[in-house]
């Protein structure tokens, strides 16, 4: 069974990982040897392939000449190595193709255009070119390149401005800049010109208006000539071998040629069913045309040929089939493992603790798995009714203040310049700019009916003129006309997805005048939803972690609280038992921690000027503050415990931390805030002095080592639910909320310990031997004493200095490049998750394998590694390793320092309590030292600083490892050397 379980998920890792490697190409229906061309937009050809833009610009999809699919390309806006939308397409002769990214809008980081190649195998090859707009908000989707062609191992580009636009030549390798060949100068040109042709050969550039004049220039920017239309709407123009200039006419759904020399206009192909040819282009004698379900091919001067779908080659077949097969064998295996997992759990023996975390991990994961998909699929619904709700209000306001008028006057494309247009223009344009959709990716048209011919009358794209002809009116459209309501759908065109609201325009006689849709891109939306289904699961994911760890503490407090019970039953004296410890280590720590994730951001929230010091020294003042009062409580503390006892100080430092949460959530400024902060720190460095009494005084060192593993485990555990609970009542809720949460658990946590003291099967662990301890010695002269000097100074301390990269500098880096309140708890949950779950067993190997100063030196040199890594690459990215990399160290770290400092105060004539203290006390003032260090990181250049810090923590284990090797030696002379 063990065999076949190891084999299994051997083989289920690798079909996983192959599923994963070709995700694009899965499919449940591989027989199908073939596909429909779907909207195809724009075709560009070799000799050898054809490549085609498919499915709203989302699909590129690359054909052999015998017809058959060579490869597919999928966008995917998440990733660097692929495009987001594809604007436009080429090919070279080696097969290369290029692809116009068009990147910009709300789903996007960076508002871009860019040029990426791929193999002829289809392999991302990296940028080739890159615009990027600065300062430039976007509220439609296009762009300003709007010409691209290729010639010898060159591209060429046509970059619109307002006053004109750009010749550009960039190499195909990618390593040089742009190469700007022209500028031409021409008013308007963002808001008149349409479509541009290059003809690199030839040196000559061709361009369409909106009003449908096709004019063609030299590369020296002088106008070759000027075609107006005749009867017809010319779109796109090419040229071919001859010079002759080839162009679509949508109105008569042709394709006409321009003779060079005599202009003379004569159709080609005129389309029998009135399709429009959106896209043309020639090649080597070739001639291409693609409307939105074929494309039209002429081979040297012979008969158009119409193609209208493609057949898979051999490989893709098998690939096909491979996946689907793999498919099925993934599932397969994976269910025999869920079989054998739960045979394997039946037949085990588990102790009672251990069956009931496994059957409750099994429940609460199936809970969690229902939730996210009932609350993805409402928030999905939700969000789209939205989105509907908001364009059809926008549509209802500007039909409102819509002139109609002007509107039923327009007649002819040539009006596109007159005064009345441009000032209906402007002022919808106006009204974008300053809309909530500003930064998204809309389309709003016009369309009027005439003749039961639609027209486009106004595009806030101005991706076309006025009076455009767009074939008859649809049976929806008319619908609009009929009962004068607002329709919702969603819809795929050659130019993308699309969800959109359609509604009528009324005159002053109670009419219909004409229509308006107003729409935003699929893409951007789906990006959004995926942006917040992510979320969502995360979220859900990270409250069902915390609930576990919830559970968890209370199975195992229930355990031992059963064996403790039956061991009293017994008569006889209790066994240590930690677990006993854990609800009010959990609750403690969970109530302190509800707004670490965002104590900076709060704090900084709450700033005022101190004494010209640095904003980010100033925000550190609470959490400093924190830290020192806990040491200094840490110092004092002791006396005040053999004076009164640890019951009595517990419940007054319980008490104590209610009323600064108090304060916190009224806090005026940060002054305010640190002053309570200083109130939590001191009352909390109390209740750790007693916490670590309990587990440290023990006499056996076993008992003192399962002891801290359970406590730090505990401490973890309410860290991180702490964390994840705050950090998602922050980013949903408020921050000063967090606070009054806080003071309900720690309430909580203060009636724990009235409860524990009191109960008879609790108490008796709280008679600690410190009480009877009545070793002497100072604690100056016990910190100097070399070895335990020497594990403070250049162990602890700068260990401790370096947990402030989570606590202070991950959630402040993290909050200024993008991550919400939620994820910065996330993360800090992805932290503690390593040491609850692997850190006893994997301390319980470690220290079998290694000594215990060994693993101390190894998870030190880890801590300094992880923070130079970061340093030499400051990202999102790196951060996320080098956090999960420091929870690994801290897994090893805080135990055995512990553990190796217990065995060297034992040895020493100081009390175990004082002892007890001179530890936390530096470990706080580490931390609290820490976020000063880390605040100066983040005001400066962080990657020098960071180096130089990283640098600083390498020192001090250095010299660790010598004066330890060399007190080593020295205690190992014999008496009288």
């Amino acid at each position: 069974m063990k065999k076949f379980a190891i084999a299994g998920f051997f083989v289920f890792t690798v079909l996983s990982a192959f599923l994963f490697l070709y995700k694009d190409r899965v499919t449940l229906t591989p027989w199908n040897t073939g596909g429909a061309i779907n909207l195809g937009y724009h075709a560009s050809g070799n000799s050898e392939r054809t490549v085609i833009i498919e499915n709203g610009e989302e699909t590129v999809t690359v054909l052999n000449n015998d017809g058959k699919l060579a490869y597919q390309l999928s966008a995917d806006p998440g990733r660097g190595n692929s495009f987001a939308v594809a604007e436009r397409v080429q090919i070279d002769e080696q097969n290369n193709v290029y692809v116009l990214d068009k990147a910009f809008g709300g789903a996007f980081d960076n508002n871009v255009e860019r040029v990426v190649k791929y193999s002829p195998a289809g392999k991302f090859l990296g940028e080739v070119y890159r615009y990027e707009y600065v300062n430039e908000n976007f509220i439609t989707t296009k762009g300003k390149i709007s010409g691209m062609a290729y010639y010898r191992d060159a591209l060429y580009l046509a970059r619109l401005e307002k006053d004109g636009f750009y010749l550009e030549r960039i190499g195909t390798a990618g390593d040089v800049d742009a190469e700007p060949i022209a500028f031409f100068n021409y008013p308007h040109a963002l808001r008149d010109l349409q479509f541009f042709h290059i003809n690199p050969q030839d040196e000559l550039l061709a361009v369409t208006t909106k009003s449908g004049i096709i004019k063609q220039y030299n590369f020296s920017g002088a106008l070759q000539g000027e075609w107006p239309p005749e009867d017809g709407f010319p779109t796109m123009v090419i040229s071919d071998n001859r010079g002759n200039l080839i162009y679509t006419d949508i109105l008569n759904s042709q394709i006409v040629a321009i003779n060079g020399s005599g202009g003379l206009h004569t159709p080609l192909f005129t389309s029998p069913e009135g399709y429009a040819y959106f896209y043309i282009d020639y090649y080597d004698g070739t001639f291409y045309a693609a409307t939105d379900d074929h494309i039209l091919i002429r081979r040297e001067n012979g008969p158009f040929e119409r193609v209208d779908s493609y057949s898979y080659g051999q490989e893709a077949i098998i690939l096909r089939w491979a996946l689907f097969l793999a498919g099925i064998l993934d599932v397969l295996i994976l269910l025999g493992l869920l079989v054998s997992l739960v045979r394997f759990i039946v037949k085990r023996k588990f102790s009672e603790t251990a069956k009931s975390i496994i059957v409750m991990g099994l429940c609460i994961s199936a809970g969690a798995i229902l939730a996210s998909f009932l609350i993805v699929n409402e928030m999905t619904k939700r969000y789209n009714e939205s989105i509907f709700a908001n364009l059809e209000n926008v549509s209802r306001l500007i039909a409102a203040t819509i002139d109609t008028n002007i509107l039923t006057s327009i007649d002819s494309p040539a009006q596109y310049d007159d005064a009345e247009y441009l000032k209906l223009k402007d002022s919808l344009e106006l009204y974008f700019s300053e809309s909530k959709f500003q930064g998204d990716m809309v389309y709003q048209l016009i369309l009027m009916k005439k003749d039961n011919i639609k027209y486009v009358m106004y595009d806030l794209e101005n991706s076309v003129g006025t009076h455009l002809p767009l074939g008859e009116v649809s049976i929806d459209e008319q619908s609009v006309y009929d009962t004068k309501q607002y329709m919702h759908g969603d819809v795929l065109t050659s130019s993308g997805g699309w969800l959109y609201v359609l509604g009528p325009i009324i005159d002053k006689n109670g009419e219909v005048a004409a229509l308006i849709e107003t729409g935003l891109e699929l893409s951007s939306v789906q990006e959004q939803i995926r942006s917040m289904v992510i979320q969502t699961i995360l979220i859900v994911l990270s409250v069902t972690v915390a609930i576990f760890l919830i559970v968890v503490e209370y199975i195992l407090i229930a355990g031992a609280y059963r064996e403790n019970k039956k061991q009293l039953a017994l008569g006889k004296v209790p066994n240590f038992l930690p677990e006993l410890l854990r609800p009010i280590i959990f609750f403690h720590f969970a109530a302190t921690n509800l707004a670490t994730a965002i104590l900076p951001m709060y704090a900084a929230n709450l700033y005022t000027p101190i004494l010209n010091l640095p904003r980010e020294f100033i925000v550190t003042l609470p959490f400093t503050a924190e830290l020192v009062f806990a040491a200094i409580a840490l110092l004092v503390v002791p006396v005040i415990l053999q004076r009164f006892g640890l019951k009595r100080c517990g419940i007054i430092a319980a008490a104590s931390i209610v009323l600064s949460f108090i304060l916190c959530l009224i806090a005026a400024n940060v002054l305010y805030l640190a002053v309570a902060y200083a109130l939590v720190g001191f009352a909390s460095g109390t209740i750790l002095m007693i916490l670590n009494t309990v587990v440290g005084t023990q006499r056996d060192i076993d008992d003192v080592n399962r002891g801290f593993a359970h406590f730090n485990a505990s401490l973890l555990s309410g860290t991180n639910a702490g964390v994840i609970f705050g950090s998602i009542l922050a980013q949903f809720l408020s921050y000063r909320l967090v606070y009054l949460f806080a003071s309900i658990i720690t309430a909580g946590t203060l009636v724990t310990m009235i409860i524990s003291v009191r109960s008879a099967m609790i108490s008796p662990m709280y008679e600690v031997p410190y009480l009877k301890d009545r070793r002497k010695a100072g604690v100056i002269k016990f910190i100097f004493t070399p070895a335990v000097f020497i594990l403070l100074v250049l162990a602890l301390l700068p260990f401790t200095i370096s947990t402030a990269f989570t606590s202070y500098f991950m959630p402040m880096y993290g909050l200024e490049n993008g991550l919400r309140e939620s994820n910065i708890g996330q993360l800090m949950l992805l932290n503690g998750l390593f040491a609850i779950l692997f850190g006893t067993s994997l301390c319980g190997y470690a220290s079998k394998k290694f000594s215990i100063k060994t693993i101390v030196i190894g998870s030190l040199l880890l801590n300094a590694a992880a923070l130079i890594l970061f340093a030499f690459n400051i990202s999102l990215v790196m951060l996320i390793a080098v956090i999960v990399l420091i929870a690994i160290v801290n897994i090893f770290a805080s135990t055995n320092i512990q553990t190796h400092y217990a065995a060297l105060f034992q040895k020493t004539r100081i009390s175990s309590i004082k002892a007890l203290s001179v530890y936390a006390a530096i470990e706080n003032i580490g931390m609290a030292g820490g976020s000063v260090i880390f605040s100066y990181i983040l005001a400066g250049e962080i990657g020098y600083n960071m180096k130089l810090f990283a640098l600083s923590l390498m020192g001090c284990l250095v010299l660790f490892i010598i004066l330890s090797a060399i007190l080593g030696k020295f205690n190992r002379k014999p008496a009288g050397s």
